[in-house]
């Protein structure tokens, strides 16, 4: 397993943008009261250290940009839209096609080598990659199994706390 210390220092932390893959149901809306987004514990804190270290944190979800302002509005952390700086949906592309990794990051203004993208879908990190973005796939209750090719290849991350951020110079 590659070491998370090891992948987040080869990221430019001042420059960094950090995408997080959101799989969401698609279906009718529903009223908000209907959802709560479960966030694990370590989620919100990571990414407050990280947008304190400069950092632009992005969703991209197979759910509508909508659907993901919903979710984050009402979760289990309260509303946290401020903590990102954008979203993303399919309209910029399959999740699946690396294509659309360097669509968002034209969108955002950044090299795609700046960019780290957070995913528990193997395919998905394996788009993200032939774009030159460093990947990692994170390991939680629920995520769908990872064979042992997969697990000796990606970095594997089971909590946010496990990405570190390199020293400013």
């Amino acid at each position: 397993m590659k070491s998370p210390c090891k992948l987040m220092g080869q990221i430019n932390c001042h420059s960094a943008w950090l995408m997080m893959s959101l799989q969401v149901p698609l279906g009718l809306p529903l009223p908000a009261a209907l959802f709560c987004c479960r966030i694990f514990e370590d989620v919100v804190p990571a990414i407050r250290k990280w947008r304190e270290a400069g950092m632009k944190v992005y969703i991209y979800s197979s759910g509508s940009v909508e659907a993901q302002k919903l979710l984050f509005g009402y979760s289990t952390e309260g509303d946290i839209l401020e903590l990102f700086d954008g979203h993303f949906d399919t309209k910029i592309g399959p999740k699946v096609e690396s294509e659309s990794y360097r669509r968002i990051a034209a969108s955002i203004g950044c090299a795609t080598n700046n960019i780290l993208f957070l995913t528990d879908v193997p395919r998905e990190a394996n788009a993200a990659e032939e774009a030159d973005t460093h990947v990692a796939v994170v390991i939680r209750p629920g995520n769908a199994g990872l064979t042992d090719d997969e697990k000796s290849y990606y970095s594997l991350i089971s909590s946010f706390t496990e990405l570190f951020l390199p020293s400013s110079t």
